[in-house]
């Protein structure tokens, strides 16, 4: 007959045994948290993309191709964010009919920072919060603008979170481009390759998608 004896773990070892898991817990949880929310962004961003383009589709049907939309009269000009009489009336004539269950916030908006803005609490904001917001069933939100400076493309930018934060260009907030000439909903600065945008490049800082603490206007636009 066997007469086997089991040593217990002493506290020490108990006490070393917990360090070490919540050393490795503190180091693989971040990632793991970076990696989810960056996994949910995407997911959310596919479902805007896919929203958007069966809007201009339907948009299309009805009004033509995007070439032939009366674009010139909704252009935003002169480089003033606030100088725009017609910016809302290109979303409400050629977008938000082909969507469904769209509420359009007037009042009690929130600001959308920029990506170069992330630890920046200056004047680092982006232009949402400057006109009407569009807010969808799904909780995402999003505006639309024709600015003088992107080549005649309509753009759509959305927030994927709505209101809830971190509210970030390129982060959780994203441009999509209208192009004319396609009739097609394209991410904005999608001729861009990624070494481009991290600055690998000679793009403007601007249109660069990577966070530091100066302020340059549009930052995170393009990712």
């Amino acid at each position: 007959m066997y007469n086997f004896k089991f040593r217990g773990f002493t506290l020490a070892e108990v006490l070393i045994t917990l360090g070490i898991i919540g050393v490795v817990a503190a180091i693989t949880l971040p990632l793991l948290i970076t990696n989810y929310k960056k996994a949910e962004a995407t997911s959310k961003l596919r479902a805007a993309y896919s929203i958007f383009s069966q809007a201009v589709k339907l948009s299309v049907e009805d009004n033509g191709e995007v070439a032939s939309w009366d674009l010139d009269s909704y252009k935003e000009g002169g480089g003033d964010w606030k100088d725009m009489p017609n910016a809302e009336n290109l979303a409400d004539h050629y977008i938000v009919p082909y969507m469904t269950g769209i509420t359009k916030i007037s009042k009690d908006k929130w600001k959308i920072r920029t990506l170069s803005g992330y630890k920046n609490n200056g004047n680092d904001y982006y232009f949402w919060w400057e006109r009407d917001i569009y807010y969808m069933q799904n909780g995402m939100a999003f505006v639309v603008a024709m600015p003088y400076n992107t080549g005649g493309y309509p753009v759509i930018t959305v927030d994927v979170n709505g209101r809830r934060p971190p509210n970030i260009m390129g982060i959780d907030t994203f441009s999509f481009w209208i192009d004319p000439q396609t009739s097609n909903v394209v991410m904005a600065g999608y001729q861009y390759s990624k070494d481009e945008l991290l600055g690998k490049g000679t793009l403007k800082d601007s249109m660069l998608c990577k966070k530091d603490n100066s302020w340059v206007y549009y930052r995170g636009g393009y990712c």
